[in-house]
């Protein structure tokens, strides 16, 4: 691949990477690593699913347990970071930006559209990292006998999470040398504002 000219070029190759994602399972951005301040005061990181982009807003989106302790610290501290990596690309992003829930209307609208084997991800009888004496889902034990609409109850644990984005740090990796650009996102407009850094 050719060396970056800008680092609006590099931007502009980021946003593809992502919502190329959103439609190809096999993607490697489709499942970055989600970093949040845990109640502890320590960082937390997991493996998540990226659901939505938006390029123009700068958000992003994922969807959780409203159980999981992600979700319970986003009450006091929104702060998330996101780390993607492409290793056919040689490009990795850095994201920064604050956490909020969804709007319930827009959730229910997400959830309805939900098949039963979606909404069992958020059905479970106890929260997420609950003891266990044994290596159990933790859903009903009729799960796979269940209706569809013998599900919904799962609809109190489903949250959908978007990131507004204020802060992206881009490295490609090239044998020539190394290529880096760091954006902030303006507070009037919305624009993205970057420039190179050294990698």
């Amino acid at each position: 691949m050719a060396r970056y000219t800008t680092p609006e070029s590099l931007l502009a190759d980021a946003w593809a990477g992502l919502q190329d994602a959103l439609h190809r399972s096999d993607h490697p951005f489709r499942t970055p690593v989600l970093g949040t301040v845990g109640s502890s005061g320590l960082p937390q990181v997991r493996t998540i699913v990226l659901r939505r982009v938006d390029a123009e807003s700068g958000s992003l989106r994922f969807y959780s347990d409203s159980r999981a302790e992600k979700i319970k610290t986003l009450a006091n501290r929104k702060d998330l970071a996101w780390l993607f990596w492409d290793p056919s690309a040689k490009l990795q992003i850095r994201a920064r930006g604050e956490g909020r829930l969804l709007h319930p209307d827009a959730a229910d609208e997400i959830w309805d559209d939900f098949s039963k084997t979606q909404r069992r991800d958020y059905a479970a009888e106890a929260a997420p990292g609950t003891a266990s004496p044994t290596d159990a889902t933790g859903l009903p034990e009729d799960w796979e006998d269940r209706e569809l609409a013998e599900t919904d109850y799962a609809r109190l644990y489903f949250r959908a999470v978007d990131c507004q984005l204020t802060e992206l740090d881009l490295l490609y990796l090239d044998r020539s040398g190394h290529q880096r650009a760091q954006f902030s996102r303006s507070l009037d407009d919305g624009s993205w504002q970057g420039t190179w850094v050294i990698p």
